[in-house]
């Protein structure tokens, strides 16, 4: 599968509690700027291989 990430410029970044599951919530500002990056992902055939991916828009 190959997708096109959109780039942004973070300005700010917050780092605040942390949550039970281990991480950190967040507070950001980003502006985003009109450049794109390839990413391709490749799944090996092997059954033990697990992977998620989430894409918005």
């Amino acid at each position: 599968m190959i997708t096109f990430p959109n780039a942004k410029i973070n300005i700010g970044l917050n780092i605040t509690e942390k949550r039970p599951d281990g991480y950190h919530n967040l507070e950001t500002i980003f502006y985003p700027i009109p450049l794109e990056d390839a990413l391709e992902v490749t799944v090996p055939d092997h059954p033990d291989y697990k992977f998620t991916l989430h894409q918005s828009g």
